[in-house]
């Protein structure tokens, strides 16, 4: 599959959140309950939760050949790395792993250190190959619903 990689803006935003409802929705369900796959959804279902999100983060999308956006993440200025999807049809084709060597140039850019993330129990392995380290494991709670999530860094060399 072709596509390239630009900056997110605002005009993205019906995309980027059709994308991460598509991927949420096809989490693996060894890992996740259908009661947290659907708080995962709701938690950031609001139009104006995602416009606050589009303009306060950097977003890199992955954009095909007839301008259909197919993958997105973003990168906080604290070099949180907040948010990698990719349509579930798209996966494993190499989208995630463009996106987040852009997220990586973009912290390069900004002259930060390193990346950090708290990544899904299924998005492990691709995060490692990525070059991310686990630092470890910890609970989260979304409105009653409990979650377990993965902390990973990935120093990076800034000149």
């Amino acid at each position: 599959m072709e596509f390239t990689i630009r900056t997110g803006t605002l005009k993205d935003m019906e995309q980027i959140r059709s994308i991460f409802r598509e991927a949420v929705m096809a989490f693996d369900k060894m890992h996740y309950t259908h009661g947290q796959i659907d708080k995962w959804l709701t938690a950031l279902n609001g139009h104006d939760c995602w416009q606050q999100k589009l303009t306060s983060d950097n977003y890199v999308v992955a954009e095909g050949k007839k301008g259909e956006i197919v993958g997105f993440s973003s990168l906080r200025s604290n070099g949180y790395l907040d948010m990698l999807y990719v349509k579930p049809l798209i996966q494993k084709r190499g989208v995630a792993t463009r996106l987040v060597n852009a997220v990586c140039d973009m912290a390069d850019s900004f002259a930060l250190p390193q990346i950090h993330t708290e990544a899904s129990l299924a998005s492990i392995a691709f995060f490692e190959k990525s070059g991310f380290q686990v630092r470890g494991a910890i609970a989260k709670d979304l409105e009653g619903v409990h979650f377990t999530k993965i902390q990973l860094v990935k120093k990076l060399w800034v000149m």
